[in-house]
């Protein structure tokens, strides 16, 4: 058999039969196979597959099966491979950056430590490794007309890669039909949803770590899933830079200016420990010159195709004013109600936070009866009650947090946003507000409330039959640094267990479900691996921690200390799960002229 280059994985399942199957089928057999299930009676599941199967061979892509017989089921892998022609075609359609020029300019790429440690005659032991491997290529935007301008590879006569070419591919997939397409009957994600593909990912390129048995090429060495793995995720690189270039080429650069964003922020969290300067102007200028760098000064985020649930669930069917074309449609007039609701929901959930710290309020004013009463505990009586209540505020701000997110998710859904973009930015606003108010409530109570309506001798305000809390003889500074310390702490521990344990039990789970125990081919390994979440958790997790190093820093002078151990902590986290634990996933920006 030749070898064959796969772009990208298709995955379905087949219970078994009670017939032998062949083990591995080529192009040829399934082209056989797609003139047989015409005439054969399916189900929609079956049908949907086939009609989408036999639309991605008509387009042009190359296939080809292996089948993986699992204990339960046989796993039915389908390689998909873009031929030059739709290389060329899909490259210009959408925009991609193809080099040019090889440049060296590192000279004027370095780093205020780079100069520092050159100016002092000694190596910087924070730059990173990658940097002496990757090449620094000049791109522009490509043109089929000008194929001979570009650099090439041994192979093509354009050189564009791996990942730009599983692009190419999931682009495809995301816009052919296998129905009618004023249903939503079209594209991967319908596919997927209604469990007709059990998985659809590109591939990794290669392991991330040698193997013992294993003769190594030249191609191992410079393998650049490899590369992040020596060079960014080990914890023993933990001070070294990270090498944001690799991970904006095998990750895109959603991914890449998050992870520039939290390495500069962990940075100016070390004099921030110490002096606490914060750093907003230096980021946007890091940001303007990441955006040079990698040539992001003009693009646009997303393409704005109807969502694919949107598509399902709208109730008719419209001519779109702009390209003609008939799309679902869903009244402008009913969405605004729905989101009116939304807005009375997330008022009703705040409502309920309100609740809860009122009840820790009681809860500490009751606790604090017996304990003011037993004389070896009465001057412990309000740290007592101060730090249980601030545990209990901190089960209750994780539960309320985790039934929020998922009430906010459902609700955008119910909102019915055509795009993408409208979606993630309705579910961002109502989930950052609700967890602001979650997270802060009760810290902004104790330090501009507690103990400043309490009344005065023979007049004291009571709340629920008891008199309100006052704070100590040294004020309300104290029990602000106890509530901080608690809520923020743990919030952090909480949430870097769950990222370690998560995850592993996640894996298991699903390893046990498809009954590989150990991938042998490239499709097969990545297939046991969970799909990327993506970054909405990190970044509110960020917004979070920035607020309490802010806010209250005052109160609290360690909040940027332990910000940066965590940070620290996270950027390994992170970086693990994607080069190590889960599918590989680029995330894909649209450059226009």
């Amino acid at each position: 058999m030749l070898f064959f280059f796969a772009d990208y994985i298709l995955v379905y399942e087949k219970k078994r039969e009670n017939v032998s199957e062949q083990l591995t089928s080529t192009s040829d057999e399934f082209e056989t196979e797609k003139s047989r299930i015409i005439h054969e009676p399916k189900d929609k599941r079956e049908i949907w597959k086939q009609s989408f199967l036999m639309n991605l061979a008509n387009i042009g892509l190359l296939m080809e099966t292996e089948i993986c017989e699992a204990e339960r089921c046989m796993i039915h892998f389908i390689k998909l491979s873009v031929p030059w022609h739709l290389v060329v075609k899909y490259a210009q359609d959408l925009n991609f950056r193809a080099p040019i020029q090889v440049v060296n300019n590192n000279e004027n790429l370095d780093t205020m430590t780079d100069k520092l440690f050159r100016f002092i005659h000694i190596k910087n032991p924070m730059k990173s490794d990658a940097s002496t491997i990757h090449p620094d290529l000049y791109s522009c935007l490509f043109q089929s007309s000008k194929q001979d301008k570009f650099l090439g590879n041994d192979r093509f006569s354009v050189h564009f890669t791996n990942t730009q070419r599983s692009l190419i591919v999931h682009e495809i997939l995301q816009t052919t039909p296998f129905g009618y397409s004023e249903r939503g009957e079209i594209g991967i994600d319908r596919l997927l949803r209604e469990h007709v593909f059990q998985a659809a990912y590109p591939l990794h390129e290669g392991n991330y770590k040698f193997t013992p048995t294993k003769i190594h090429t030249p191609q191992d060495e410079n393998n650049p899933r490899r590369v992040l793995y020596d060079t960014w995720v080990r914890y023993r690189i933990w001070y070294k830079n990270q090498p944001l270039d690799c991970i904006r080429e095998y990750f895109g650069e959603k991914i890449s200016i998050y992870f520039a964003w939290l390495g500069l922020y962990t940075t100016w969290l070390l004099p921030a420990s110490i002096v606490a300067i914060m750093f907003l102007e230096h980021w946007k200028r890091k940001n303007a010159e990441i955006a040079y760098q990698w040539d992001l000064m003009d693009f646009e985020e997303e393409e704005d195709h109807p969502r694919p649930e949107f598509t399902v669930r709208a109730p008719s069917v419209e001519k779109n004013p702009i390209t003609g074309i008939l799309e679902p449609y869903f009244p402008t007039s009913h969405r605004r109600y729905r989101v009116l609701a939304g807005v009375l929901s997330l008022s009703v959930m705040i409502c309920i936070v309100i609740i809860f710290i009122i009840a820790i309020i009681v809860y500490r004013t009751i606790i604090n009866i017996p304990l003011f009463k037993n004389k070896d505990l009465r001057k412990y009586a309000l740290s007592y009650a101060s730090i249980s209540g601030a545990f209990l505020n901190l089960i209750v701000i994780m539960i309320l947090g985790k039934v929020y997110e998922i009430l906010a998710y459902k609700l955008t859904q119910w909102e019915m946003h055509r795009t993408q973009t409208d979606f993630d930015n309705h579910l961002t606003i109502k989930v950052f507000l609700f967890q602001f108010i979650n997270f802060y409530s009760s810290i902004f109570y104790v330090a501009f409330f507690k103990g400043k309506f309490t009344g005065y001798p023979g007049n004291y305000r009571r709340l629920f039959g008891l008199r309100q809390e006052e704070c100590g003889q040294g004020g309300c500074l104290i029990e602000l640094a106890q509530q901080l310390a608690i809520i923020m702490i743990g919030k952090q521990a909480i949430n870097n267990i769950q990222e370690i344990v998560k995850p592993k039990l996640k894996t298991m789970y699903h390893k046990l479900r498809i009954s590989i125990t150990k991938g042998e081919t490239r499709w097969e390994e990545d297939y046991r691996h969970l799909e990327f979440s993506g970054l909405f958790e990190e970044y509110l997790e960020m917004v979070l921690q920035f607020g309490f190093i802010t806010i209250f820093v005052a109160a609290f002078p360690l909040a940027p200390l332990f910000a940066l151990l965590n940070n620290w902590i996270e950027i390994r986290l992170d970086a693990h799960k994607l080069v190590c634990e889960t599918r590989y996933q680029y995330y894909l920006v649209f450059f226009y002229e």
